[in-house]
C-alpha cells in the first residue's frame, strides 16, 4: 500500500464490521461527516453520488477536507450480478508526473492555480458545509507531488483567480482526465475482499450497475489517516528489531 497506492485483501469474514477491525489494529478510524463507517449502496435522497448506482466518475474522496483521508478500506460484502460495478483505479502521481515530462504547461496550470472543493448539504440528519481551497496537484518544498485532488461533482465552479487563467485551467484540466481515464486499471472485487486505496494518490471509480432483488451491490468503507498508518509501521519495526 505505501509503495504502489493500493492493495487487495482476500479471504475476509464478510461481517460489516472487518473494516473497524482493520483501522483499529492500524489505531482508530478517521470519523467525517459521512460517519466513522460508511456503506456504500444505492438509495434515494442522497447528497452523495457515491451512493447511486450510476458510473461513477473518477476521483479522489473528499478533497474539501483540509485533512483529507489518506486510505480508503473498501470491503465488498455484496456484488452486483449484472455486468457493471467494476472498479477503476489510476495512479495520478503517475499522470502528474508524465505530464510533468511531457507537458509542462499543464502540469504548471494545475500545480498552481487553487480550486474551490466543496461539500454541502445533508446526510442522516446531518449538515455539513465544508469548503477548502487548493490545487489539483499539490507540491511539497522539494517539487514533489504530495497529494492529488479530483472530483468533478466536488470542484466549485467558482474561481478565486484572474479570468484569464480559468480557460487555461480547464483545458489543462481535459488533458488530465483524458490521461486518468487511458492508464485506468479494471478489477471487480468480490464478496470477502477488501480493497485499500492511497487517497491521496489514486483516483477510483465505478462502472454503473444495476441491483436486483436477490442481489443489492453493498461496499462498508473506514478511512485511515497516513500518520496512524506510518506511526504504526514505525512502531511495529522497533519491535521487529527486538
Amino acid at each position: 500500500l505505501a509503495i504502489y497506492g493500493v492493495t487487495l485483501i482476500k479471504n475476509a469474514p464478510e461481517n460489516e464490521k472487518e473494516c473497524q477491525k482493520i483501522s483499529e489494529r492500524v489505531a482508530f478510524a478517521k470519523k467525517t461527516h459521512y460517519g466513522e463507517s460508511f456503506y456504500v449502496i444505492a438509495k434515494e435522497g442522497t447528497n452523495n453520488v457515491a451512493y447511486l448506482s450510476n458510473p461513477l466518475q473518477l476521483h479522489t474522496d473528499l478533497p474539501y477536507y483540509r485533512y483529507k483521508p489518506g486510505v480508503i478500506l473498501l470491503h465488498c460484502l455484496i456484488q452486483t450480478k449484472s455486468k457493471g460495478g467494476g472498479n477503476l483505479l489510476t495512479d495520478t502521481f503517475y499522470i502528474a508526473e508524465k505530464l510533468r515530462k511531457e507537458n509542462r504547461h499543464v502540469f504548471e496550470t494545475l500545480s498552481r492555480t487553487d480550486v474551490n472543493w466543496s461539500d454541502v448539504g445533508e446526510e442522516d440528519g446531518v449538515s455539513f458545509h465544508k469548503i477548502h481551497r487548493d490545487p489539483m496537484i499539490s507540491l511539497d518544498k522539494y517539487g514533489n507531488i504530495s497529494v492529488i485532488r479530483h472530483s468533478i461533482p466536488q470542484r466549485d465552479s467558482y474561481f478565486t483567480v484572474g479570468i484569464d487563467e480559468v480557460k487555461p485551467w480547464y483545458k489543462a484540466l481535459k488533458v488530465f482526465v483524458e490521461e486518468i481515464y487511458m492508464n485506468a486499471a479494471h478489477l471487480k472485487t468480490q464478496p470477502g475482499e477488501i480493497l485499500a486505496i492511497d487517497n491521496t494518490r489514486l483516483v477510483h471509480g465505478r462502472l454503473g450497475y444495476e441491483d436486483t432483488k436477490d442481489a443489492k451491490r453493498l461496499l462498508i468503507g473506514n478511512y485511515l489517516d497516513w500518520d496512524e498508518i506510518h506511526s504504526k509501521l514505525r512502531v511495529l519495526g522497533k519491535s521487529f528489531e527486538k
